[in-house]
């Protein structure tokens, strides 16, 4: 077994969790693409023709992210740009937001969430569990370390997950009263 210090455990954890994260949303974006050029299109803020050809893009950065998460070298990058994008998500969101327009749906994948202050909450937390995989290298983790940073991530997905769903089950609560 090798010895390994928390931040590196910590960092693999993190690192763990924004691939799964942007594993779920590629291919949530690959499967349907049609749906996820009408999010795109939803959001307004390019021409209409482009929103197909910014879906694709926009999987297929997410779909390079996962895959430079998995190597050393190129993890940092993948950790960056991740982030960045997240960023990028969520100035689109805060911009619709503005412009009064909270009914757009998020584009996520998962359950069906209106953008709103939560989602943009749920992004910068998000955008700091990705830079938090900066902390230290991932490198020369033992079985154990693997295992355990494997498994952190994919718990820390599942809580994700169910905050994801309260997120959307208030926003239709809201809807409906």
């Amino acid at each position: 077994m090798m010895e390994s210090s928390w931040p590196s455990l910590v960092a693999g954890v993190a690192t763990a969790f924004t691939a799964i994260l942007y594993a779920r949303a590629s291919l949530h974006k690959l499967f349907d693409l049609t749906a996820f050029s009408g999010f795109v299109e939803d959001y307004q803020l390019a021409p209409r023709a482009w929103s197909k050809s910014i879906a694709v893009a926009l999987a297929l950065l997410e779909t390079t992210i996962v895959a430079a998460l998995v190597a050393p070298m190129t993890r940092p990058f993948g950790l960056l740009i991740g982030a960045a994008l997240l960023a990028v998500y969520a100035g689109a969101m805060a911009i619709n937001i503005r412009r009064g327009r909270s009914y757009v749906e998020c584009g996520c994948g998962g359950p069906v969430q209106p953008i709103n202050g939560a989602t943009l909450m749920r992004n910068g937390a998000l955008m700091a569990m990705a830079l938090l995989g900066l902390v230290a290298p991932g490198n020369g983790l033992g079985a154990a370390e693997a295992f355990t940073v494997i498994a952190g991530g994919a718990t820390l997905f599942i809580g994700f997950l169910l905050v994801e769903q309260m997120i959307a089950n208030a926003s239709h609560l809201k809807t409906r009263h």
